[in-house]
Protein backbone atom coordinates (compact mmCIF):
# COMPACT_ATOMS: atom_id res chain seq x y z
CA UNK A 1 0.00 0.00 0.00
CA UNK A 2 3.00 2.10 1.07
CA UNK A 3 4.87 1.77 -2.83
CA UNK A 4 6.33 5.46 -2.66
CA UNK A 5 6.55 6.17 0.79
CA UNK A 6 8.82 3.11 1.14
CA UNK A 7 10.35 3.58 -1.71
CA UNK A 8 10.76 7.38 -1.07
CA UNK A 9 12.43 6.12 2.51
CA UNK A 10 15.08 3.91 0.79
CA UNK A 11 17.26 6.68 0.08
CA UNK A 12 19.62 8.01 2.89
CA UNK A 13 19.42 11.51 1.29
CA UNK A 14 15.40 11.71 1.40
CA UNK A 15 15.16 10.09 4.54
CA UNK A 16 17.33 12.76 6.20
CA UNK A 17 14.96 14.88 4.59
CA UNK A 18 11.86 13.59 6.25
CA UNK A 19 13.88 13.78 10.19
CA UNK A 20 14.31 17.30 9.03
CA UNK A 21 10.95 17.88 7.99
CA UNK A 22 8.05 15.77 9.86
CA UNK A 23 5.98 17.43 11.74
CA UNK A 24 3.78 14.95 13.43
CA UNK A 25 2.91 11.21 12.55
CA UNK A 26 4.46 10.16 9.05
CA UNK A 27 2.27 13.01 6.55
CA UNK A 28 3.47 11.16 3.72
CA UNK A 29 2.54 7.60 4.94
CA UNK A 30 -0.86 9.15 5.66
CA UNK A 31 -1.33 10.83 2.84
CA UNK A 32 -0.35 7.83 0.67
CA UNK A 33 -3.13 5.73 2.36
CA UNK A 34 -5.99 8.41 2.28
CA UNK A 35 -4.98 9.23 -1.38
CA UNK A 36 -5.50 5.71 -2.11
CA UNK A 37 -8.84 5.51 -1.53
CA UNK A 38 -9.52 8.72 -3.92
CA UNK A 39 -9.87 8.71 -7.93
CA UNK A 40 -6.67 11.19 -8.07
CA UNK A 41 -5.07 11.76 -11.69
CA UNK A 42 -2.60 13.89 -13.42
CA UNK A 43 -6.05 16.73 -14.39
CA UNK A 44 -6.60 17.56 -10.98
CA UNK A 45 -5.69 20.43 -8.74
CA UNK A 46 -5.70 19.64 -4.90
CA UNK A 47 -5.92 22.23 -2.45
CA UNK A 48 -3.11 20.80 0.49
CA UNK A 49 -4.07 22.58 3.76
CA UNK A 50 -1.80 22.29 6.51
CA UNK A 51 0.44 20.97 4.46
CA UNK A 52 3.90 21.49 6.98
CA UNK A 53 6.92 21.08 5.19
CA UNK A 54 5.03 19.42 2.30
CA UNK A 55 5.59 15.49 2.32
CA UNK A 56 1.69 15.37 1.37
CA UNK A 57 2.38 17.87 -1.08
CA UNK A 58 5.27 16.14 -2.69
CA UNK A 59 3.28 12.70 -2.73
CA UNK A 60 0.53 13.74 -4.70
CA UNK A 61 2.84 15.67 -7.60
CA UNK A 62 5.26 12.75 -8.02
CA UNK A 63 2.75 10.04 -7.52
CA UNK A 64 -0.12 10.83 -9.49
CA UNK A 65 1.20 14.25 -11.22
CA UNK A 66 -1.68 16.43 -9.65
CA UNK A 67 -1.09 19.99 -9.81
CA UNK A 68 -0.94 21.17 -5.91
CA UNK A 69 -1.58 24.03 -4.21
CA UNK A 70 0.03 24.02 -0.95
CA UNK A 71 -0.74 26.22 2.35
CA UNK A 72 0.41 25.86 5.91
CA UNK A 73 -0.25 28.23 8.70
CA UNK A 74 2.83 27.93 10.14
CA UNK A 75 5.24 27.57 7.52
CA UNK A 76 5.98 30.48 4.45
CA UNK A 77 5.37 29.36 0.78
CA UNK A 78 8.23 30.57 -0.42
CA UNK A 79 10.96 29.34 2.37
CA UNK A 80 8.32 25.86 1.75
CA UNK A 81 8.80 25.74 -2.09
CA UNK A 82 12.85 27.45 -1.70
CA UNK A 83 13.74 25.14 0.85
CA UNK A 84 12.28 22.15 0.87
CA UNK A 85 10.27 20.82 -2.41
CA UNK A 86 12.14 22.34 -5.43
CA UNK A 87 15.34 21.07 -4.34
CA UNK A 88 13.86 17.10 -3.24
CA UNK A 89 11.36 17.09 -6.46
CA UNK A 90 15.33 17.19 -8.75
CA UNK A 91 16.97 14.89 -6.40
CA UNK A 92 13.78 11.95 -6.66
CA UNK A 93 13.96 11.98 -10.28
CA UNK A 94 10.27 12.24 -13.14
CA UNK A 95 7.94 14.98 -13.29
CA UNK A 96 7.03 17.54 -11.05
CA UNK A 97 8.28 21.38 -10.33
CA UNK A 98 11.30 21.88 -12.24
CA UNK A 99 13.66 24.92 -13.08
CA UNK A 100 10.33 27.01 -14.78
CA UNK A 101 7.96 26.54 -11.82
CA UNK A 102 7.57 29.47 -9.38
CA UNK A 103 6.18 28.90 -5.78
CA UNK A 104 4.08 32.22 -3.95
CA UNK A 105 1.76 32.72 -1.43
CA UNK A 106 -1.87 32.30 -2.92
CA UNK A 107 -3.42 35.67 -3.04
CA UNK A 108 -6.30 36.38 -0.86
Amino acid sequence: MYSFTNQFMSNDKTVEFLKATMMGPNAMRLAEELASHLNINENMRILDLGCGCGLSTLLLVKKYGASVFAADLWISPIINANQHVHSLLKGVGGSGLDSESQCSPAPV
